[in-house]
């Protein structure tokens, strides 16, 4: 149904070690073999097959309509979007991974 892909932060020692502070106020061990990442974001390729619809580059905060009810992405996770109605109903959608 859709495909999520995940927004990293990498930073990597270029010749030694070193230690950084993260946005989340962590201190972590950066060296040349083990560099930092994190997610920091997803977002979401989804197709609605009942109205032939592709959404596409779909962000946390995004609007899309779907059998004319407007919906707003609340989160998207590695292998799920959750999605909230006007009449605040809160939906989670499972993905597939196989087109």
């Amino acid at each position: 149904m859709f495909a999520s892909d995940a927004v990293v932060i990498f930073c990597s020692a270029g010749r030694g070690r070193g230690k950084i502070d993260t946005a989340t106020g962590d201190t972590v061990a950066v060296t040349k073999d083990k560099p930092y990442e994190r997610v920091d974001s997803h977002i979401a390729d989804m197709r609605y097959d009942p109205e032939r619809k592709n959404l596409l580059q779909q962000h946390v905060g995004d609007t899309i309509t779907l059998d004319r009810e407007m919906y707003k992405i609340v989160e998207i996770t590695s292998n799920a979007v959750r999605v909230e109605s006007a009449r605040t109903k809160v939906t989670e959608i499972k993905w597939n991974r196989t087109p």
